[in-house]
């Protein structure tokens, strides 16, 4: 689960800025917390390192998102607070989210081994709000293969 939170987040971050997005990079990911709240929602923090060279700042805010396992809806995916991305530079910025399972009993049947997932049932519907400056635009994705994503992150590190 952790590593499909993972892949989301630096997807609203890859695709979803206002100022060349192409020159953002995500560098490292890594879970600086996770809390379970119930068996089916957990409080998660992440640490992205985030290169962004252009002139613009931007904010990812009322970003969400919505896990589907075989076509099917696994998790919801809500990012609790604005992400921050500096400009000019590479910095660590924290995203705080909320993932809640629609039914703890699928996550338990896939297995707590998540190196042994088969990432072709995985793909991500996601949307967010990305504001650079006085311009503020929506980014919506469907039916995006996790697969992909995570192939994308991995060969930008």
């Amino acid at each position: 689960m952790k590593r499909f939170l993972l892949l989301l987040t630096a997807s609203v971050i890859l695709f979803g800025s206002c100022a060349n997005y192409k020159n953002i990079n995500v560098g490292d990911v890594s879970i600086k917390d996770a809390k379970m709240v119930s068996m089916t929602k957990y409080e998660v923090e992440l640490e992205v390192e985030v290169d962004n060279p252009t002139r613009s700042a931007f904010v990812v805010r009322d970003a969400e998102g919505l896990l589907l396992k075989s076509g099917e809806p696994f998790a919801d995916v809500v990012v609790t607070e604005e992400v921050k991305i500096p400009a000019r530079g590479v910095n660590k910025v924290g995203i705080r989210c909320d993932v809640s399972l629609r039914n703890a009993l699928s996550a338990l049947a896939i297995g707590l081994n998540y190196k042994s997932l088969d990432w072709d049932e995985f793909a991500v519907d996601a949307k967010a709000v990305v504001k650079s400056g006085a311009i503020k635009k929506k980014k919506e994705f469907k039916n995006v293969p996790l697969k992909k994503l995570y192939n994308y992150i991995k060969r930008k590190r």
